[in-house]
């Protein structure tokens, strides 16, 4: 325990029992009597004024700025300051704040603050009707789902991207897409919007998978993927594609098994 450590303690509960600091004027004699694993003993005496003054910081010695300071009466009339409730002393006073348990926040926390309870399968009849009308790949719209939104449909990014697919507002709009949030309206809209890259890219998976992500603007001015982190997502929303694929392969393989 650092020597400014125990000063503010030392300071922070004289003041709690009634004296300014360790030098104030009624000239306080403290002794400091262990400390020994975080647990410590500090003895207080205002010369003349009154009996012994005993602190005890058990294993809360050092106190929290906000933790509370319960204030006791003892049988031999000596005050007992402690960070903890101590059961057959009398309660004086308690100050400070409550130190309060941290939250827990869900990791599916949704937009709403309700938990959403994802399936990769779940929107499989949307995705199926998505890929029908703009000839996109199910696999292929199903990995950009898992890397965008990880499947659910009120994630919302930094930068204001919103659903399943991650569409920005101007891009939702100009996918005819009224409500992003609606899980069938942004799969219809995102899927168009892959459809209009690969015309535009001539089906360069690369290039579709970085205009998506980093935008059309940026692919073009750097001649192909632009950043490092556009990289990544690429490789990652390959990788997923490359299993949801076999996956698919697989279902068909086993419904036409007799």
């Amino acid at each position: 325990m650092s020597s400014d450590n125990f000063c503010h303690l030392g300071e922070q509960l004289l003041s709690f029992v009634g004296c300014d600091s360790l030098s104030n004027r009624q000239s306080a004699l403290t002794w400091l009597v262990g400390v020994s694993g975080g647990k410590a003993i500090l003895i207080v005496m205002r010369k003349m004024l009154v009996p012994v003054l005993v602190i005890i910081g058990l294993s809360f010695f050092v106190f929290e700025a906000h933790a509370e300071i319960y204030r006791y009466r003892g049988e031999g009339g000596e005050i007992v300051v402690s960070s903890e409730p101590i059961k057959g002393l009398k309660l004086i006073e308690v100050s400070g704040k409550r130190k309060r348990p941290a939250k827990r926040v869900s990791t599916k926390a949704t937009k709403t603050g309700v938990a959403h309870k994802r399936s990769e399968s779940q929107y499989d009849a949307y995705i199926g009707r998505a890929s029908k009308a703009y000839d996109i790949p199910v696999a292929f719209i199903k990995a950009v789902i898992k890397i965008e939104s990880n499947f659910n449909p009120m994630a919302v990014s930094s930068v204001g991207a919103q659903g399943l697919m991650q569409l920005m507002p101007a891009t939702a709009a100009s996918m005819g897409v009224q409500n992003a949030f609606d899980p069938l309206q942004n799969i219809m809209g995102g899927t168009k919007y892959l459809r209009r890259l690969a015309d535009r890219y001539d089906g360069d998976i690369n290039l579709v998978l970085s205009a998506y992500h980093a935008g059309p603007g940026n692919v073009d001015k750097y001649g192909g993927i632009p950043f490092e982190k556009t990289q990544q997502y690429v490789k990652n929303v390959y990788r997923h594609y490359l299993r949801f694929r076999e996956q698919e392969d697989a279902r068909h393989a086993n419904d036409k098994t007799p």
